[in-house]
């Protein structure tokens, strides 16, 4: 049997909220609001995302499962109406105001913050933010820090070790946020940071049993957390 190769990828997934009881209008059949997570359309009370990646079926499926759904099924002849996220239509700016946060994002204590399950370097991740239009992300307390824990289970179910923006690489000890906020909040593990062989100097969350923060080598793959604002 031939591998398929999946160059317009639909991911579904069940809507947080179901609509109100009543017929709806046939111009409401679809509807773009937050009761799917930002990105997603709802339709019919499920949550359809396209994903412009080549990916093969397998692939595809398990990155739909990452997102928290899987591959589209469709119930009847009148198939999903889904954009890409380049559309600029009304309709998908009026999800962004709603949501505060452009579409893929989650607005966490007014800023914009998005998890990201392509493991990279940390510097690569680094880099990868800034094209999103942010960095990686800093964090400012215990409640932002739940927060973004939230977020990450969401998208893959388990708290994986991820990248943020700290780095002592510019001096020893003096940790400093990508993003240049000031480096005062900090979760670290019981005897971190350690800078184990001195070649540790990024920073990473969802360390140990604990959760906490971490001191590791920059060169390692790892998902990352990004942030903007808005």
């Amino acid at each position: 049997m031939k591998m398929l190769t999946v160059c317009v990828l639909l991911c579904a997934m069940m809507a947080l909220a179901t609509a109100q009881s009543g017929p709806e209008e046939q111009t409401d059949l679809v509807k773009r609001t937050c009761r799917c997570p930002c990105g997603w359309t709802r339709i019919r009370g499920r949550c359809f995302r396209y994903i412009p990646y080549c990916k093969r079926w397998a692939d595809a499926e398990k990155y739909c499962r990452c997102l928290g759904g899987n591959l589209a099924s469709i119930h009847n002849r009148s198939p999903p109406i889904v954009k890409s996220q380049n559309d600029q239509s009304q309709k998908t700016d009026l999800v962004k105001k709603t949501c505060g946060c452009p579409c893929g994002w989650t607005r966490i204590y007014g800023r914009c913050f998005r998890y990201i399950s392509r493991p990279l370097r940390w510097a690569q991740a680094e880099k990868y933010c800034q094209r999103l239009g942010g960095n990686l992300a800093s964090i400012h307390s215990n409640w932002q820090y739940r927060s973004i824990q939230r977020m990450i289970k969401r998208a893959c179910h388990v708290l994986r070790e991820t990248w943020i923006g700290g780095s002592d690489a510019q001096e020893e000890k003096t940790w400093l946020w990508s993003d240049g906020t000031r480096f005062r909040f900090q979760k670290w593990c019981r005897g971190e940071p350690n800078n184990h062989l001195r070649s540790q100097h990024c920073l990473t969350m969802n360390h140990s049993a604990c959760k906490c923060w971490d001191d590791n080598h920059c060169w390692r793959r790892k998902p990352f957390v990004c942030v903007r604002r808005r």
